[in-house]
């Protein structure tokens, strides 16, 4: 026995748990990432950002099948990303200098900046299928251009991806990218070779296939339009009915708020600006209008929800001396954050106390004349648990009712997620918490028990094996977890699609650059004329 006890563990055995921080630990993206915008620009993703990406990977399929290459998966991702990462090169040392990101450019730009005359051959992005498969596929596919691999054409499953023979319009699009290209230098002599390209042959490529080159080329501008918001073999109408709505609302907001397509937060902005004045537009944009507001309303609630797990997390992880936090230890140490004194609002001051009413905060919110997007910048100054408590009150006293409205709002504000509620679901929540008449200290409370503590609980427990609790119930107590990979630093919540949004109208000749933010050209607004009346 002893001689089995000292005997060095075998090699293969691996640790039960892999603790990792998990990538959405309150699962607030997942709602509006994977439920709500599919809603709103169905086939869009948020890197779904250049529309000649489109025309680029059609082509590339249809060389991998006229090159009669192994039909695997995996040659046919060497295959892209070998492409991939040449067109970066290109696309970066583009004549115009149009500062274009190409998908890749983490890898391909400093490299670029060395200045190499000849450029030995790499990968683009270390993923399968590379950025075809991360960014465009899904679009591709939803587009009805590309015939994912199980697709059933003929009698027979097609092992790989490639061009559906039966889409003319993704062929054409195919044949104008190749018509850019294919008597270059690259095409010609590099493209299917290992051999290193000199720059100057990559500067050519560029001219003819830069993600910018659109404007030049009308007849592959006007394809992708026609595939991207109009109907056609294998599109849902209801998908391109949605994205058509989607782009001309977005060129609707542009002639109003030029920095719209700048940020999320600016996008977030005009559309709650443009819904409290709602009753100007037509029925057909208020309709549009009142889906997206409902997003924007949604994103107060969720980024009130984001600070209070970056501010109280480390608290209560530091009031745990090693036994963890008892249920009335737990309440003590949040309403030491309730006692924050005198606080300055957007347009006033409020003394914060824990024994004070929260109807007093409520009173002081609903009465500042500052609107939603105007709370939701004040709160981003600082991360603490009196500007979270303010700003998912502000936002609770904001919301219209929903017989007021159109349909669209309540259609998204329905939309509720496995861990977290949706924002009508969390409105009547708080409405029935407030039916207490609880004090400041007692909303915090509640606040991070419902919102916090047992969301993160739900999804570390379907996380296993990876280990992602920050803390956990154990025997009645709250317990906190120190390793340094469980840090309460997690990413800003989810892209609603304006740089998508943004570049694509652009490159389609809908907007452009202006002196003061983007402005529409006369096809963008013929379009929303088209669209909204």
């Amino acid at each position: 026995m002893t001689a089995l006890a000292e005997s060095p563990a075998p090699e293969w055995l691996q640790p039960t748990f892999q603790i990792t921080s998990g990538d959405d630990p309150l699962a607030l993206g997942t709602i509006t990432i994977f439920r709500i915008l599919p809603r709103l620009v169905p086939g869009i993703l948020a890197n779904t950002r250049r529309a000649r990406y489109l025309s680029f990977f059609l082509w590339v399929l249809r060389r991998f099948a006229e090159q009669r290459r192994t039909p695997t998966n995996r040659a046919l991702s060497d295959f892209i990303k070998r492409y991939e990462y040449d067109f970066a090169l290109a696309v970066l040392m583009c004549p115009r200098e149009c500062g274009s990101s190409p998908l890749g450019s983490q890898v391909t730009r400093p490299i670029v900046r060395r200045n190499p005359a000849v450029f030995d051959r790499g990968e683009s992005v270390k993923s399968p299928l590379g950025g075809y498969g991360l960014y465009y596929r899904t679009t591709l596919r939803a587009l009805g251009l590309v015939a994912g691999a199980g697709t059933e054409l003929g009698d027979d499953l097609t092992p790989v991806d490639l061009v559906r023979p039966d889409s003319p319009e993704a062929l054409h699009l195919a044949d104008l990218f190749g018509t850019s290209v294919d008597d270059t230098t690259y095409v010609r002599r590099y493209a299917d070779a290992a051999k290193s390209i000199p720059r100057e042959v990559l500067q050519e490529y560029a001219t003819n296939a830069c993600l910018c080159q659109l404007d030049s080329r009308p007849n592959e501008r006007d394809a992708l339009k026609r595939a991207l918001l109009f109907p056609g073999s294998g599109r849902e109408q209801r998908d391109v009915d949605t994205r058509r709505e989607a782009f001309a609302f977005f060129l609707q907001l542009l002639t109003n708020n030029s920095s719209a397509g700048d940020s999320d937060h600016d996008l977030r902005a005009a559309v709650w600006r443009t819904f409290e004045k709602r009753d100007r537009f037509s029925s057909e944009f208020r309709s549009v209008l009142a889906r997206w507001s409902a997003l924007a309303a949604t994103h107060g609630f969720y980024r009130s929800i984001h600070m209070l797990w970056t501010s109280v997390g480390p608290l209560l992880r530091d009031a745990d001396k090693g036994d963890g936090l008892s249920r009335d230890g737990l309440e003590k140490a949040v309403a030491t954050l309730a006692d924050a004194g005198q606080v300055r609002l957007p347009n006033r001051s409020f003394r914060f106390s824990a024994s004070r009413p929260t109807a007093d905060l409520l009173t002081a919110v609903a009465g500042d004349k500052a609107q939603l997007p105007d709370f939701v910048e004040w709160a981003r100054e600082n991360d603490d648990a009196a500007r979270a408590l303010t700003l998912m009150l502000a936002t609770y006293t904001r919301l219209p009712k929903t017989d007021s409205v159109e349909q669209g709002w309540t259609e998204i504000g329905s939309v509720n997620g496995e861990h977290q509620p949706g924002l009508l679901h969390m409105a009547l929540l708080i409405s029935q918490h407030l039916n207490e008449q609880p004090s400041i200290a007692a909303t915090l409370n509640w606040a991070v028990r419902t919102f916090v503590l047992s969301p993160h609980e739900e999804v570390a427990q379907t996380k296993f094996p990876e280990f992602t609790f920050r803390f956990r119930w154990e025997g009645g107590r709250l317990r906190f977890y120190p390793s340094p990979e469980l840090h309460y630093e997690i990413p800003a919540l989810g892209d609603i699609r304006s740089s998508s949004l943004s570049s694509l109208s652009e490159d389609l000749g809908f907007c452009e650059p202006g002196k003061d933010g983007r402005r529409l050209t006369q096809p963008g607004k013929a379009f929303v004329r088209e669209v909204l009346g």
